[in-house]
């Protein structure tokens, strides 16, 4: 027995020091990597949905934004999106991703310290009248940030192309994002509640004359999110890196008509264009539906804008991550997109005294857009890489495509939403046995009605070798949901069931046997 404890003492100190040399020589595992990359993400999310959900939303609303004004903040992320396109150019012809990504990034999430306060400063100096000159100077500011994080995008995918391997990117990526969701839930039922509160004490002394309350602690609530924002980006900082080989400009500018050949990839962005062309209908004016019409506390809108979805995210995220890696990229878009082409005529059927359907509607669009974007992510991120810039593939060129195509369709839905609603604006209509409907039911009719569209025209030419079928992939997923709900269930049984049977089953072990 002693003899036996001396073998295992020197097999464990042999295994120790394999282990430390093999932590020597890579200080930076792949393990390490990936679970760097995904506590940076539970940093980012927070910030991600504050500064995009209902907070901003109601900034621009307590600064007295026009509804073309709301378009035009709708179409600004999808214009900034170009600047991918000088982004991968920059990226190819340095080969530095690292310093790209860290430095766009590092100047994007600064300027919400920007957005929150230089606002906040003009009406502390000039009043209420300077809110028009600052929502002048916010817009443009806002195009700078989202395109200092579209520059730094083709750096980020073709960098995360060479760590995260291909057999497990779904996976990866979609557990990534659920790490995020469980930090970021709980901040957006703290934000809520909080603006509620702020909001409704009037003993809270400490909002300027002549500043609205909720520009005032929006203001401060964006500039507390941009510290979370910048350790996201921190995290990054020790991860290693090697730098990409350096390719002339002229090839490097040859190289971005190469997707433009690539008619597979083109049916695939281009269908999810698309579809962001109907989706940039119901960002804005959807969440100013529930705010103007239905009179939803912040509170409320937080739950209804993000702490639902993401909740429904956390559930379906790894089915979509499963089903692309297994099942293929074209069954699992067509698949969600099948399903968002409902919800947005289901808007039709709101009122005051339906809200519950709110939550059905943005909780079901959010969890199934994610899985139109789950698809298109790994579509790229398969031809992004160190190792597809001498194959077929160009590298972080067709990012910058898929970004193009797919955020110009996104400005225009924005830019002819807002144009809409302008003009719509006042118009009503009363149909027989039915509500009113004005502006906001003609977005949502023509939302719906374009994604019909879509799935028409364009799914019929998306073309993936080896993809399963649509019915085969919808299988997969239902039987893979319900087995992940099924299997907590079933192991908390076998474990009460072992504990009812285990005096049973005990053998009694004498003193004189152990010896």
């Amino acid at each position: 027995m002693a003899l036996a404890l001396a073998d295992n003492c020197g097999a464990s100190s042999v295994a120790r020091d394999v282990s430390s040399a093999v932590a020597a020589r890579d200080p930076w595992p792949l393990r390490r990597q990936l679970g760097m990359i995904t506590g940076a993400w539970m940093f980012g999310a927070i910030w991600f949905n504050v500064t995009t959900g209902a907070p901003l939303t109601l900034f621009f609303r307590g600064l007295g934004a026009s509804p073309l004004q709301f378009g035009i903040l709708a179409a600004i992320p999808y214009i900034a999106a170009l600047c991918s396109v000088p982004g991968s150019l920059l990226m190819e012809t340095t080969g530095a991703r690292k310093r790209i990504f860290l430095t766009a990034h590092y100047c994007q999430r600064s300027l919400w310290f920007v957005i929150g306060l230089a606002p906040l400063t003009m009406l502390m100096l000039f009043g209420q009248a300077a809110s028009h000159h600052a929502i002048g100077m916010l817009l443009p500011m806002m195009f700078v940030m989202y395109a200092c994080g579209s520059t730094g995008g083709p750096s980020w995918v073709s960098w995360m192309a060479d760590v995260v391997p291909p057999r497990i990117r779904g996976t990866y990526f979609a557990r990534r994002r659920q790490w995020g969701i469980v930090c970021a839930v709980p901040a957006a039922l703290l934000v809520g509640f909080a603006l509620d509160r702020l909001m409704g004490d009037s003993s809270i002394g400490c909002v300027p004359a002549g500043v609205p309350p909720i520009v005032f602690w929006s203001s401060v609530l964006f500039a507390i999110v941009a510290l979370f924002g910048l350790m996201d980006i921190l995290a990054f900082q020790p991860l290693p890196h090697t730098p990409l080989p350096p390719r002339p400009a002229r090839q490097a500018v040859a190289g971005l008509a190469r997707p433009l050949k690539d008619k597979p990839f083109l049916a695939f962005s281009s269908f999810v264009g698309l579809i962001n062309f109907t989706v940039a209908f119901t960002n804005q004016f959807a969440t100013l539906f529930v705010i103007e019409r239905l009179k939803v506390d912040n509170l409320q809108a937080q739950l209804m804008l993000l702490v639902v979805p993401m909740a429904l995210q956390l559930l379906l995220l790894p089915a979509w991550g499963a089903a692309v890696d297994r099942m293929g990229k074209k069954p699992l878009l067509i698949v969600a997109s099948l399903g968002l082409a409902p919800m947005a005529l289901g808007w039709h059927l709101m009122s005051g005294g339906d809200i519950w359907l709110g939550y059905v509607l943005f909780g079901g669009g959010t969890a199934l857009w994610t899985g139109i974007e789950v698809a298109n992510f790994n579509m790229v991120i398969d031809r992004n890489g160190s190792q597809c810039r001498n194959g077929q593939s160009c590298g972080s060129a067709y990012h910058a495509v898929n970004t193009v195509i797919i955020n110009v369709a996104g400005c225009l839905g924005g830019l002819v939403a807002g144009c809409i609603a302008g003009g719509l604006q006042g118009w009503s209509w009363q149909p027989a046995g039915m509500r009113a409907l004005d502006s906001y039911d003609a977005l949502f009719a023509l939302s719906g009605m374009v994604r019909i569209a879509a799935l028409a025209l364009i799914a019929p030419f998306l073309v993936e070798p080896g993809a399963k079928g649509v019915l085969a992939t919808l299988r997969f997923m239902c039987v893979f949901s319900a087995s992940r709900l099924i299997e907590p269930v079933v192991g908390a049984a076998r474990w009460c069931a072992g504990l009812v049977s285990a005096p049973e089953n005990v053998p009694v072990v004498s003193p004189a046997s152990e010896s």
